[in-house]
């Protein structure tokens, strides 16, 4: 415990606990102050009421019976250490019980004065150590190295990826998930189980102050801990062991100085990573809560993070399903994230972790997200392809939609070429024509984005820019149920001629008409190869035509077309 400016303070309870010698009569019930020095009352040569208002701030005033009842009397914010012979309180000292600690000791006063002098210089070299590694730029580590012979126990920092940041050395522990944490310098994933099975990480996000927790099988031993929270965020966690001092009030106030301290560099440490621009997640949330900013601070944002404004873009959404309320593991799952996944950008935006792929190569990439899923439990929801980082909210409407739609109805919407094994992999693509047909819960802006960028759309252009007729003619063979000789008598044309154009359009587009995967809206081609839409008008839907293929696949076919 320190003042504003820094001054070092000791307290009741460390005073108690240090005078081995004396045994405590009485103590405040009420937290009291700190104090930066003490001064020995003398019975016969009482203090001035002039000296004792310049000092009652900072100072613990030390003596009889008498000289400390005299002082309390006179000052009613003055505080005072009473010494006395025997056990009993005494009922003058009783009416000011909250501002004195009284102890019942055989020794001098004078001697008792200049063993708390004593630990006031001890707390003193101790704070003047840790002020020193703060100003040479010292790390968490720094801090604990100069603090091993206050603490006693065994104390371990980490932050929100659960990531040990530092631990006393030279202190040994014997918890095995501690040890553990100390060998990997992370905590593993079975460890973080038993967090989510004990409900701990809930505990510290309602947690504002150190706290004593008893022994439990996460612990061998009881633990004072307290959380550093960031603009709400689970950020640090600094545990203190107590397996060789067992936890005492006074042993908190110890561990209170080192929290102290060691949040200067917490808040300094947050603030570089505010300012270096290299979060991701912000960046993502800004661009799904679409704010505003100006084009060079954006481009700014965006050379920080080396994602370019175009490209062959995919986004995949992460949701660990069993971590819906639990904020405080997302860095760590997000961390885990960018380690599978190192050419992602990986942000948190609850409940969940996006990752942001800038080139996809989506056939190459599902094996690996296949594999995560089944190593982690999580779901994931895989956007379209898209071009321009402009359309990050409706990539992420997508992805997030994925998964909604596809947990909801209990399905597995597997890759086409891992039919038969069930997947926790769920493509926007295939799950389009479900979003559409629930008219209450769908979005039209991403309806109409997704019609607009879809095959259908390309499809259009190609039409309008080389004056083909391949869409009418998709149309009326998914309206006449593939129906070959059907077709071609409405279109007037050959069967051989309809074959052609059919097998033109699956290879121009890159779909499969006979694998029911595939939807309306189908954008499997990559960005790169696939025609822009952009080369023509927009299109809007007028009306929608269902057809449904050999294998029972509903098909949503939005036409004929309108040019606006």
């Amino acid at each position: 415990m320190h003042k504003e400016n820094g001054t070092p303070l000791i307290t009741f309870n460390m005073i108690a606990e240090h005078l081995t010698s004396c045994s405590t009569v009485s103590v405040p019930m009420r937290k009291t102050p700190g104090f930066e020095r003490v001064m020995l009352l003398d019975d016969d040569r009482p203090l001035s009421e002039e000296d004792v208002a310049g000092l009652v701030d900072s100072t613990l005033f030390c003596g009889s019976g008498k000289a400390a009842c005299r002082l309390l009397e006179s000052s009613r914010d003055a505080y005072a250490l009473c010494l006395q012979q025997h056990g009993n309180l005494d009922e003058r000292l009783r009416k000011h019980a909250d501002r004195v600690l009284v102890l019942q000791a055989e020794e001098a006063a004078y001697d008792v004065y200049a063993r708390i002098e004593g630990l006031l210089a001890s707390v003193e070299s101790w704070i003047r150590r840790m002020k020193t590694a703060l100003l040479d730029g010292g790390d968490c580590q720094s801090l604990l190295n100069c603090s091993e012979s206050m603490l006693q126990n065994f104390v371990m920092v980490s932050n929100s990826d659960f990531r040990l940041l530092a631990y006393t050395q030279h202190i040994p522990i014997d918890d095995p998930t501690t040890k553990l944490v100390i060998e990997q310098g992370v905590h593993p994933q079975e460890t973080i189980e038993l967090f989510k099975k004990y409900h701990v990480t809930k505990d510290w996000k309602a947690q504002s102050k150190i706290e004593l927790k008893p022994a439990s099988k996460l612990t061998v031993n009881p633990v004072l801990d307290y959380v550093f929270r960031m603009q709400g965020n689970y950020y640090v966690h600094v545990i203190m062991h107590c397996n060789k001092v067992p936890p005492t009030p006074g042993l908190a106030d110890i561990f209170q100085i080192l929290i102290d301290h060691l949040g200067y560099y917490v808040r300094r440490n947050w603030n570089e990573h505010l300012l270096s621009g290299q979060e991701p997640g912000r960046l993502f949330g800004d661009l799904i809560q679409r704010k505003s900013f100006g084009k060079r601070a954006l481009e700014a944002r965006l050379r920080g993070l080396d994602i370019p404004e175009t490209g062959d873009f995919a986004l995949f959404a992460f949701l660990f399903i069993a971590e819906r309320s639990e904020d405080q593991l997302l860095p760590f799952y997000a961390n885990l994230v960018k380690e599978s996944f190192p050419w992602c950008h990986v942000g948190v935006y609850s409940p969940y972790i996006l990752a942001l792929d800038p080139k996809a190569k989506l056939p190459q990439s599902e094996p690996q997200l296949q594999a995560f899923a089944n190593a982690h439990p999580c779901s994931i929801g895989m956007s379209n392809p898209f071009d321009q980082l402009a359309d990050f909210p409706f990539a992420f409407n997508q992805a997030k939609a994925a998964i909604e739609i596809a947990t909801s109805q209990n399905q597995s919407l597997s890759m086409s070429y891992l039919d038969d094994h069930p997947s926790p992999l769920y493509r926007f693509s295939e799950c389009f024509a479900a979003y559409v047909s629930n008219v209450a819960n769908n979005n039209n802006q991403l309806v109409a984005y997704c019609v607009e960028n879809g095959i259908l759309a390309h499809i259009a252009a190609f039409d309008e820019k080389h004056g083909t007729d391949d869409l009418r003619i998709l149309f009326h063979y998914l309206a006449n149920e593939r129906k070959v000789s059907v077709t071609c008598e409405a279109l007037f044309l050959h069967r051989n001629t309809l074959l052609y154009h059919i097998k033109r359009l699956q290879e121009r587009f890159g779909f499969d008409l006979d694998d029911y995967h595939t939807p309306a809206n189908h954008d499997g081609v990559p960005a790169r190869t696939r025609p822009s839409v952009r080369a023509g008008r927009r299109v809007m839907p007028r009306r929608t035509a269902t057809s449904r293929d050999r294998s029972g696949q509903i098909y949503q076919l939005s036409h004929p077309y309108r040019t606006i």
